[in-house]
């Protein structure tokens, strides 16, 4: 007797992994781990896939524990899509990305008023260091003789 045709569509694949890689544009390498029993030598073997993912708003950081999705040909090497970041890695340096920035991005207002600020900051350190440089060649041709141990 023939076997009956599946008419209902496959479950799509959901995996969790960690992301080992976002150096590429709108992608991140996540590796999925799983262990398994070794058939002939009964040891427990570990094996570590990776797949390139699409991450659309590149809010994904190294070391961040991700869901992952099969979502269909992207291009030549990515067929997972990122849907939920379950958790975060902290980060040696800088904030994490906010999520709220997804739902609420910066209106164009609000990008200038942060490019203003930024100027006037490094502008104001520059001010600060060009009057200690004067202030420190002022007293350095005021004094004839200093000694300056170093330990």
């Amino acid at each position: 007797m023939p076997r009956p045709r599946h008419t209902h569509f496959p479950t799509l694949k959901r995996l969790v992994g960690t992301v080992v890689s976002t150096g590429m544009d709108r992608t991140a390498v996540v590796a999925i781990t799983r262990l398994y029993i070794h058939p002939l030598t009964r040891k427990i073997m570990k094996h570590v896939s990776k797949y390139f993912c699409h991450d659309a708003h590149e809010i994904c950081g190294v070391g961040d524990r991700v869901q992952i999705k099969l979502w269909g040909i992207i291009s030549k090497k990515k067929r997972y899509t990122v849907i939920d970041i379950l958790q975060r890695h902290p980060q040696l340096s800088g904030e994490p990305f906010p999520m709220s920035r997804l739902k609420n991005p910066p209106t164009n207002e609000e990008i200038e008023l942060a490019r203003q600020a930024t100027l006037a900051r490094i502008t104001a350190q520059q001010n600060e260091l060009l009057q200690h440089l004067q202030s420190t060649s002022k007293d350095s041709n005021n004094t004839t003789s200093t000694k300056v141990e170093l330990r």
